[in-house]
């Protein structure tokens, strides 16, 4: 079942065994994945800026003007983060994709779930 685009920005299915599905309806199983990754995806993001925020200020406190060169090399390098951010985001949200997964696995076991319990969920993007 999809999220609803209102409450999730992450596509993602849940693919779960009946000890899942016998105490956890569709709809409360894609709250609760969705609750739970914009709540980590936000925490992540401001842990970030706030580190972000501190390198600017110490890189313009240190910087003086650069020439037309320096700025190319500050661009290709401004680039290359940009890829090694992606690459270092779907990493992380890859970890909180398990966390989440592992957390609806164990909320099916606290409802006293008496059928096998286990769980994937597939993220198809933002």
């Amino acid at each position: 079942m999809p999220p609803n685009p209102t409450h999730c920005r992450y596509a993602f299915v849940i693919v779960a065994s009946d000890g899942v599905w016998d105490v956890v309806s569709n709809e409360e199983a894609v709250g609760f994945v969705s609750t739970q990754l914009n709540q980590r995806v936000a925490s992540n993001k401001s842990s970030k800026a706030a580190t972000e925020a501190a390198t600017k200020a110490t890189t313009e406190a240190t910087t003086e003007e650069t020439t037309k060169e320096h700025e190319k090399e500050a661009e290709k390098k401004a680039e290359e983060e940009a890829e090694e951010e992606v690459d270092a985001f779907k990493d992380v949200f890859e970890g909180h994709l398990n966390a989440v997964v592992s957390l609806l696995v164990q909320l099916a076991i606290d409802r006293g779930s008496q059928d096998n319990v286990s769980a994937v969920i597939v993220w198809l993007g933002e």
